[in-house]
């Protein structure tokens, strides 16, 4: 989010066009929070996050073969930025569910500062790869990586006979 500007440039955009581009992704990020949590409640926390995880991998693998016009680039940050919506959201609800509500500050709170600390390093690391590489889209890769790698994590490691006995602690 941080480097969306800056990527915007270097994909040949103007200042306008890459500034008007987070603008974009902002306002989709904050409808992507609420479509993300109804979407939770009404089909459940484990479809959506799997939904949520492939389709970020997805907007990002593709928006470095195919975004080269302006409209492609919004439709892009809408994209990323209403993906990046169903984070926090569909999370704490899944995390209630597992651990239970008198324990959410506690889980969430991990959750929330580790979201933080990707926040603090993924900027650095996407400008360190734009210093080596010249352009940003070997840290888009690596970012679509991260989103399948935390998919195939989650598939492992989720069940619902797990919920039941995290609830039980």
């Amino acid at each position: 989010i941080t480097n969306l500007k800056p990527i915007g440039l270097n994909w040949g955009f103007t200042a306008g066009i890459a500034a008007a581009g987070v603008s974009i992704m902002s306002l989709f990020n904050g409808a992507g929070r609420v479509a993300w949590g109804y979407l939770a409640h009404r089909f459940g926390e484990h479809k959506v996050i799997t939904i949520s995880l492939l389709a970020q991998a997805g907007v990002l693998v593709l928006s470095m073969f195919f975004v080269k016009q302006p409209i492609l680039y919004f439709v892009f940050t809408a994209f990323a930025g209403f993906n990046y919506g169903a984070l926090l959201v569909v999370y704490a609800c899944s995390i209630s569910r597992i651990f239970g509500v008198e324990r959410l500050g506690r889980v969430y709170s991990v959750l929330y500062l580790s979201n933080g600390l990707a926040g603090f390093i993924a900027p650095v690391f996407g400008g360190w790869v734009f210093d080596k590489t010249g352009g940003y889209n070997a840290a888009i890769g690596v970012c679509a990586a991260l989103c399948l790698a935390g998919y195939f994590a989650y598939r492992l490691l989720y069940s619902e006979k797990d919920c039941i006995s995290a609830a039980a602690l």
